[in-house]
């Protein structure tokens, strides 16, 4: 009978049920000839393939295999009167070949009657050699394109490249001559940056869209979790907070940051915090009291208030505010908001639309359209089954807001949703006609980006960072990725994109070639991305500090709160390893050669309380706990001690942790890092627990814990040391 060692059981079961152990610490083809050329594989005789006027079922026209062309017509595609030829080949227009080259054969598709665009999208599939696709690691330049007389060569994303089968699919809406291309890296970079530029655009308009969520967010907050009634009063702390939004980069440039990325908890975590610093900058004790009555489930964060610790407050503000609170929803409704008008301009369709809207299109047919310059009631009537596409997703995604099926929703939500994405469109359209100057100045700004990122070699394929199978578009997100978590880290988030920009009075200095404290150079956040890179964190922040984007804190003795996360338990894999295979578990045996701590591994019972005990341990992991760092300074200067309590008893209340305690931990400082270190032994078994961290601002530490054992039967077993580790983050 396999018997093993007990302890390797009961470490599961400690992970989840008892704080005194495992919880003490609680490739593309580029083209330099820019000269136009027509198409070689171009066919001499246009070839009809068919001639639809009946959808009232779907249509299918041509074949891959013989044809070279799948074209489907859904049913509904087009009303009554109307008719839809497809031929195949033709004389090609000439084209750019530093920008592109046609992969495929191509499709004239023409609509006649009184409908120019479809109620439902076409689907067209366009054979591709599969050769063509064989030196391509990555399939990201490969797009529709589209061919107007009044536009020349667009391109438009497709639905599926596949190199597998041979073809390139994508949706239309309109006719005129279509077909699949391959883009230049340089053709590339160039709508990149175009698309970057307008989206760049569109998050500078969002103050309106930030301001109005966070207002409705305090009222909510005040309301729920206050029981507040004054009017006034809330108004009074609604307008504190705007005020400071509407001058402070740092506290817009966090907020959008995460209704941009859809960041619920760290929005509300925000935006509670700045609650409780206009209530500890605004009031006294006495009038909180009598302002906001008994506090309700909020007491708790009135008593951080009552000391002065914003942040504590802040964070039990949050901790109140669930997925199913009025403010939380709040947050939600305002990034399907936020969201939309965002994703607008990623999306080739709306975009043609604008530029019928911005034109007018009496004279000739753009993108389907006929339209006077600047009537948006016609470009949205035109826009046919590319404006029912942005209803159905509107009201797919508030349902989602607020928590609902779209089925429950009533038919007055369904037009309101409608009616708002409608409404959203027409003014980030009108936004967009008189603002064009500015666009292009951002473009600009893009193009900067792009010419720092190359100078550092960020945009070299083969690089650790950048490999050969990636595309270019996704490193460049990536890139500018970077850029917003510097932004996070320092709390700079203006960019003087040019170092000669800093002479430009318009900046609003009385002197010149000087950073502001809300600002970093273009060229330093590449270097710094560049060193992060290759050198890694450490060398990151050393860079940081350098260049004086942030500053040397020294640590201060006092309390600091916050929370843990544990990330990632080996001991948990180690219990699940001995039930999958128990013949893999060691007999552990001591030095008379008795086996010690016997149980048997096969026994029905005791697989039954490891797996319990595996699925406790799996839901603790990604769940905040409570922290709190208690810092005394010694008798000499520079040296501290330190008390750790970590609260696992309120953050997992079910699972019968032990009370949370003060823990003394061995506490050093040096060069900005501070380590805490603790040693555990219970009957026997040895732990140490080690956390390091650094600063993010004055009196704010984060950092990385992890809990190791030196028994070797466990090391041994479970392939590592670590028994569990996460990362941490406090405040004073």
């Amino acid at each position: 009978m396999l018997m093993i060692r007990g302890r390797l059981y009961m470490l599961v079961v400690i992970l989840v049920i008892t704080a005194s152990l495992l919880f003490i610490t609680g490739c593309s083809k580029e083209e330099t000839n820019a000269e136009a050329e027509t198409n070689a594989i171009a066919d001499t005789v246009l070839k009809p393939l068919a001639v639809i006027d009946d959808f009232n079922s779907e249509n299918v026209v041509g074949a891959l295999e013989t044809d070279g062309i799948e074209v489907v017509l859904p049913e509904g595609a087009l009303g009554e009167g109307s008719e839809v030829s497809v031929a195949i080949g033709g004389e090609i227009p000439t084209y750019d070949k530093a920008q592109m080259a046609l992969a495929g054969g191509a499709l004239d598709i023409k609509f006649s009657g009184a409908q120019r665009r479809t109620d439902a999208p076409i689907l067209v599939k366009i054979a591709v050699d599969q050769s063509y696709f064989a030196d391509h690691q990555e399939l990201e330049g490969f797009k529709a394109a589209h061919y107007g007389q009044a536009t020349g060569w667009t391109y438009t994303m497709p639905v599926e490249v596949n190199p597998e089968k041979g073809y390139i699919a994508f949706e239309i809406y309109n006719n005129d001559l279509w077909g699949t291309a391959e883009l230049t890296e340089a053709e590339r970079k160039e709508q990149y940056i175009k698309g970057k530029a307008l989206q760049s655009w569109g998050e500078s308009q969002l103050e309106g869209d930030v301001q109005a969520a966070t207002k409705e967010m305090i009222e909510s907050i005040l309301v729920n979790q206050f029981n507040a009634t004054n009017k006034s009063e809330i108004e009074l702390v609604s307008k504190a907070i705007l005020k400071e939004l509407k001058y402070g980069s740092l506290e817009y440039g966090k907020l959008a940051t995460d209704l941009m990325n859809k960041d619920f908890k760290s929005y509300t975590a925000n935006v509670a915090s700045m609650i409780g610093q206009t209530f500890a900058n605004a009031y006294e004790a006495d009038a909180l009291s009598s302002t906001f009555g008994q506090l309700g489930n909020a007491a708790e964060a009135a008593g951080y208030l009552w000391e002065g610790d914003y942040s504590g407050a802040g964070m039990k503000l949050a901790e109140t505010i669930s997925e199913m609170s009025p403010a939380y929803k709040v947050a939600k409704v305002a990034v399907d908001v936020i969201d939309t008008k965002i994703n607008n301009w990623k999306n080739n369709g709306i975009e043609e639309a604008y530029k019928a809207f911005k034109e007018g299109s009496n004279d000739y047919i753009l993108f389907g359209y006929n339209n006077e310059p600047e009537n948006f009631g016609e470009v949205w009537d035109q826009m046919r089954g590319l404006a029912r596409q942005i209803e159905m997703d509107a009201v797919k995604k508030y349902a989602a807001s607020i928590g609902v099926k779209e089925s429950e929703l009533s038919q007055a939500q369904i037009d309101k949703a409608k009616t708002k994405a409608r409404e959203t469109l027409k003014d980030q359209f009108e936004k967009r006609i008189k603002q064009e100057e500015e666009i292009a100045l951002q473009e600009a700004n893009e193009r900067e980006v792009l010419a720092q990122f190359e100078k550092y070699g960020l945009l070299e394929r083969g690089r650790v960072w950048y490999p050969y199978e990636q595309s270019m578009e996704r490193m460049l997100d990536r890139l500018y990725e970077q850029i917003k978590r510097i932004q996070l880290e320092t709390g700079r988030f203006g960019i003087v994109y040019k170092d000669g920009d800093l002479h430009d009075q318009a900046r609003g200095l009385d002197y010149i070639g000087i950073v502001k404290d809300d600002e970093m150079k273009m060229s330093d956040l590449a270097k710094l991305i560049k060193e992060r890179y290759v050198f890694g964190e450490a060398a990151y922040e050393k860079m940081l500090k350098e260049m004086g984007y942030v500053k040397d804190y020294e640590l201060e003795s006092g309390t600091y709160k916050g929370t843990l996360v544990i990330n990632d338990a080996p001991v948990l894999e180690a219990a699940k390893k001995a039930l999958d295979d128990p013949a893999s578990v060691p007999t552990v045996t001591d030095a008379e050669g008795e086996e010690c701590e016997e149980f048997d591994i096969n026994e029905e019972e005791i697989q039954v309380q490891v797996q319990e005990a595996i699925n406790k341990g799996n839901s603790v992991i990604g769940v905040e706990v409570p922290i709190t760092l208690i810092v005394k300074e010694g008798t000499e200067k520079g040296v501290f001690t330190a008390t750790l309590r970590i609260d696992y008893a309120s953050a997992f209340p079910d699972y019968g942790c032990e009370e949370a305690t003060d823990e003394p931990y061995n506490l050093s400082f040096k060069e900005g890092v501070i380590t805490l270190t603790n040693t555990l032994v219970d009957e026997g078994f040895t732990m140490n627990s080690v956390f390091k961290g650094t600063f993010e601002g004055e009196n704010k530490l984060k950092g990385t814990f992890e809990a190791t054992t030196t028994e070797d039967e466990y090391s041994g077993y479970a392939a590592t040391s670590v028994l569990y580790s996460g990362s941490w983050k406090v405040s004073k």
